[in-house]
């Protein structure tokens, strides 16, 4: 039997619980690292992921008693459980505490029941008891004996007491049920003092624990003469109750009483029994003569919520024999504590994209409050995208109710607020924070949508042109931007061969010199690259144009410079002033400025003979020759362009005076009297170009005549040619026609036209570009010839359209490959 007792004792069972409880029972006193079970293996959790999921204890207000090992889940005793320090005289003894597991999170609550053992010895609050019992005194009083107390519960407390074999007094109550009855003893038969005036007894307890203990009261009686009325108590015992947190000096109760006798032997005072404790002894003060019961000390209900006071009432007569009634003074709760609230996890960051219902923290709620009092509902801030879920014990958890956004908001604070039911309210906050964790999900964005990029040809090799600039909102690896270059081929080479860009920087390098006279243009796209996973991508375009420089120096066509001349040019003598001698042509490969010829004389021996246009290159007589002029001459052209700086070249021109001009020279003079002796180069580039030009009106005005018609004109009633383009500024007329709604604004720019012979004069004329269809089309307004009031000029309106692939201009429809209009609004060429 002893060995079977010992087994149930020793032995721990597991029960599972709803909710995830797991209950555990152990016996007090067992050594520390005592061993009480798997938890790991309770919850069927595989040992192999133990580890990662970070298996911990939770702190718990009364201490941390257990060891768990987050490897194998094993729990094990920590420290010395005594069940009577832990629980008191509570009948169940629980230690409760809550296992957390990480990734995800799990929260499980774990309950340990600690079994009492007969580990107390029963003892007396007084060793020795004397009572005085007068002769009087009829069979049947009672009169009190100490009281034993141990600390054990059920079968292991006190079971009965024995009181040793005696011929006047017996044992009442000698099996207490409840702490309600205490042993007295009952005079059983009458004493006589004048036989024996002294009685010794002895009591003994004994508890019922399988180790069974018990322990000695001495009781000496003795007899005494008269007074024979003891005092009465109105009652045996007083139940009151006492708020807590009770001012001192508060009137508990005022006991009563009484006593048949008269004088002294009625005269009665009290005091605390040997039963009541000392501590309760010191928070409670007895006035003797009175009876009353008042406080001197703060009670609290979560310390203790009963006391026991044991008043003993004893009469002055000689022979006094006391009487003795208990009080109960039940401590009522108020409302005297507010939730506390404690964060056991939070997440270090909540990921943006994280799916809805995400744990984000876990936090409990204890009132130590009891009743309305202690029940407590707990809500967070509004307007937030998260929501407050019940757990276990008042344990909550925040997951996310709505997708978030970092790129919108960052981190959020989240306050809790804790409320009681009691009266007044009792409320607490905190606060946390929730830091929202970044996602690649935004890709790179270029602050333009398209770059336009100027370079001065003839750069240095590696010279910076221009940057591009991309953003992410993205955070870290997602937000760090690398730059790729793409283009496709140019004229049969690749557009890397010209142009990089900075991985890092965006920089854009010109990594040969460009030459403005072989691609005026460029475009490439720029792709710009987060680090992020999945990696996310933009492009943009960038557009290169190349600006002229002067860098070609005029090229004299005529006569040719260095080659030998069949021979000098004759001039009869007898010429008139204005006779043209000879013209000097000459063309520049640049453009602009840096292709305007001048023409100059640079012999001055002849400057009073000759005379030469500065823009035309002809060479004219100034006066009629005398007789005195010397016969042959030589002429050194200088031809120079406008460019910073200039450039020029020259050519020399013999020149021999005749008394009888030659058959050829005399046609040649009437020739040029009658404009039809021009040289057959100048015919030819003079015809060329004036069939070149009247080409190219023609095709104008029949794509005009087809494609365009008159609708909402600008104020000087002008038709408009246009691509159609989808716009909000504007109205769909036709197919391929549009007109710029009222309001519209363009970008005013001028354009100069410039032939491809240095005969044609320089006109400049001016170029309108709606904003809104600035890379789709340009019109050029010419003025119009047949108006010759400056103030009052008008202009005629064309449109060409650009070709998107190569940035070149063309008429609608009817491509001129003859002509070109640079996309920068710069130059027209004819």
């Amino acid at each position: 039997m002893e060995d079977l007792v010992q087994v149930m004792w020793l032995f721990v069972f597991i029960r599972p619980f709803v909710f995830g409880q797991i209950r555990y029972t152990v016996p007090e006193e067992k050594d520390p690292g005592r061993y009480l079970g798997n938890i790991a293996t309770d919850m069927s959790l595989d040992n192999n992921i133990l580890l990662t999921r970070q298996m911990r204890i939770l702190s718990s207000p009364k201490g941390q008693h257990f060891d768990l090992n987050p490897v194998t889940g094993r729990l094990r005793i920590k420290d010395r459980l005594d069940r009577e320090q832990l629980c008191g005289t509570s009948p169940v003894c629980l230690m409760n505490f809550e296992v957390m597991l990480e990734n995800p999170a799990e929260l499980h609550h774990v309950e340990v029941n600690i079994l009492d053992i007969n580990d107390n010895i029963p003892k007396f609050a007084k060793n020795e008891t004397v009572l005085s019992i007068s002769e009087t005194v009829a069979p049947g009083a009672l009169f009190p004996v100490a009281q034993a107390y141990d600390p054990d519960i059920g079968t292991n407390s006190i079971t009965v007491y024995q009181l040793s074999p005696n011929k006047h007094f017996i044992l009442k109550n000698p099996n207490p049920g409840n702490r309600n009855d205490f042993p007295e003893l009952v005079l059983e038969k009458a004493l006589d003092r004048e036989k024996e005036k002294t009685h010794m007894l002895l009591l003994t307890v004994y508890d019922g624990g399988y180790h069974q203990h018990s322990a000695v009261s001495k009781i000496t009686v003795n007899v005494l003469d008269a007074n024979d009325n003891p005092p009465v108590f109105s009652q045996r015992q007083y139940v009151v109750s006492l708020p807590e947190n009770s001012p001192k000096g508060s009137l508990v109760i005022k006991v009563n009483a009484t006593d048949l006798d008269e004088g002294t032997n009625a005269e009665i005072a009290y005091t605390f029994s040997a039963n009541t404790a000392p501590k309760v002894q010191e928070l409670f003060d007895l006035d003797s003569s009175t009876g009353a019961i008042t406080l001197n000390g703060p009670v609290d209900f979560e310390e203790i919520q009963l006391f026991e006071l044991y008043i003993q009432a004893t009469d002055k007569g000689p022979y006094a024999e006391p009487a003795q009634c208990k009080i109960v003074a039940e401590i009522t709760d108020m409302n005297d504590n507010s939730p506390e609230i404690t964060v056991t996890s939070i997440s270090k960051s909540v990921l943006e994209d994280a799916p809805i219902g995400t744990a984000v923290a876990f936090f409990s709620v204890e009132d130590k409050d009891s009743g309305l009092n202690g029940q407590v509902s707990c809500r967070i801030s509004d307007n937030l995208p998260f929501q407050l879920k019940p757990s276990l014990n008042n344990y909550y958890t925040i997951v996310t109710a709505m997708r978030l956004d970092r790129e919108l908001i960052s981190e959020y604070n989240v306050s809790i607020w804790a409320s009681d039911k009691g009266l007044p309210v009792k409320s607490s906050y905190k606060t946390i924070r929730v830091q929202i964790g970044d996602v690649n999900d935004n890709q790179p964005s270029f602050s333009e949508t398209s770059y336009e990029l100027h370079v001065i040809e003839n750069n240095f090799p590696g010279s910076a042109v221009g940057v591009v600039t991309a953003k992410d909102p993205d955070l870290g690896q997602n937000a760090k931007i690398s730059y790729l270059f793409l283009g496709k081929q140019i004229k049969g080479e690749q557009l890397s061969t010209y142009f990089s860009v900075g991985a890092e920087d965006g920089i854009i390098y010109a990594m040969i010199p460009l030459d403005y006279e072989k691609v005026r243009e460029y475009q490439f796209q720029i792709q710009a690259r987060d680090a992020g996973v999945p990696q996310l991508s933009s492009m943009v375009t960038v557009y290169v144009y190349v600006i002229d420089a002067n860098d070609n120096v005029p090229e004299i066509l005529h006569p040719l410079p260095g080659k030998t001349s069949k021979g000098p040019e004759k001039i009869p003598r007898s010429v008139n002033a204005g006779h043209l001698v000879a013209k000097v042509s000459a063309v520049d490969a640049d453009v602009g400025y840096n292709a305007w010829l001048s023409y100059q004389l640079l012999t001055s021996n002849v400057l009073e003979l000759f005379t030469i246009s500065k823009y035309t290159g002809e060479i004219r007589t100034r006066r009629q020759f005398q007789t005195n002029d010397s016969s042959t001459h030589t002429l050194v052209v200088l031809v120079k362009d406008e460019g910073q700086p200039a450039l020029s070249a020259t050519t020399v021109l013999h020149l021999t005076l005749t008394d009888n001009a030659p058959e050829v020279l005399s046609n040649v003079n009437r020739h040029f009297s009658s404009h039809e002796g021009i040289s057959d180069m100048n015919m030819y580039l003079i015809i060329c170009l004036l069939s070149i030009t009247f080409l190219f009106f023609v095709i104008i005005s029949v794509t005009v005549a087809i494609r365009c018609y008159n609708s909402a004109n600008l104020d000087l009633g002008i038709n408009i040619c246009c691509r159609w383009k989808k716009s909000t500024t504007g109205i769909r007329q036709g197919t391929n026609n549009f007109l710029p709604g009222p309001g519209h604004q363009g970008v005013q720019s001028y354009v100069e036209v410039q032939g491809s012979s240095s005969v044609y004069k320089v006109d400049t004329l001016r170029m309108s570009i709606p904003r809104e269809l600035k890379n789709d089309f340009i019109i050029i307004d010419f003025p119009n010839a047949n108006n010759s009031n400056p103030s009052n000029q008008q202009f005629q309106r064309m449109c060409l359209l650009c070709d998107d692939n190569t940035g070149a201009f063309s008429t609608p429809e009817v491509r001129a490959d003859s002509y070109f209009l640079s996309c920068l609004g710069m130059q027209l060429y004819l």
